[in-house]
């Protein structure tokens, strides 16, 4: 039996060309694309992100036959810049019920922040505590909406932490938390791309497909991303 990937593009790709989220559907099907992945949102003067045009986004995709994944979720229960707690809920209900009007099961979750190189940060272990405080609250929302929230393999956790993090939120593959597996995050993090990708494969729900290497500098290691195909990450196994 032979699996088909479908292959997609993601709109923070594309952000020079500053397309709104209808003109990105209209290129990503003239160049072959599966699909889109909304991570950043290009609104045209005046143009706001009402449910007319998101349920218009669902719309185009399907008559397109492209799939949509979207974007603005959010796991670290902290504000990234003070440390202050933050309350996640409301960003991560906004998020799936525009996911919902555009078509999407899957909403991608970003820390956007450097965890491990910070020493204002927390430590891991708290970390991962009150993310899994904050994920096992709104399971039940998730779930009532059929949104699986992906939390994007970045630079907080390693592979090893999101599964001890899955195991504290009681959660299962197929559930509503998942991975979006960026195979170059996993070589900044230090872990081998391929024995990473094994151990988390269970929980891929989406994927940001990037090659990449390492290089030693006087500063220490330095990591790099390359066209696929010319870095180290192993995509033909």
């Amino acid at each position: 039996m032979t699996s088909v990937f479908r292959v997609g593009v993601d709109s923070y790709s594309l952000g020079p060309l500053r397309l709104n989220p209808l003109a990105l559907l209209d290129w990503a099907k003239a160049h072959g694309a599966d699909g889109t992945h909304f991570t950043d949102i290009y609104l045209e003067p005046g143009q706001t992100l009402h449910d007319e045009l998101l349920t218009q986004v669902g719309r185009r995709a399907a008559g397109l036959g492209l799939y949509v994944e979207w974007g603005g979720g959010q796991h670290i229960p902290f504000d990234t810049n003070t440390w202050q707690p933050k309350d996640l809920r409301p960003i991560n209900e906004v998020a799936a019920r525009q996911a919902r009007l555009v078509g999407a099961r899957v909403v991608r979750s970003c820390s956007g922040g450097l965890m491990r190189w910070s020493d204002q940060a927390p430590p891991t272990e708290t970390l991962l505590r009150e993310t899994a405080r904050a994920l096992r609250a709104q399971k039940a929302m998730l779930t009532e909406l059929g949104i699986v929230l992906a939390i994007e393999l970045h630079f907080e956790f390693t592979t090893f932490e999101l599964l001890r993090l899955f195991d504290m939120c009681d959660a299962e593959p197929g559930g509503c938390l998942g991975i979006c597996l960026d195979t170059m995050n996993l070589l900044t993090m230090l872990e081998d791309p391929l024995a990473g990708t094994e151990r988390i494969l269970p929980w891929v729900v989406a994927t940001h497909a990037k090659d990449g290497a390492l290089r030693l500098t006087d500063a220490g290691l330095e990591s790099f991303t390359t066209e696929i195909g010319n870095g180290v990450v192993d995509f033909p196994r």
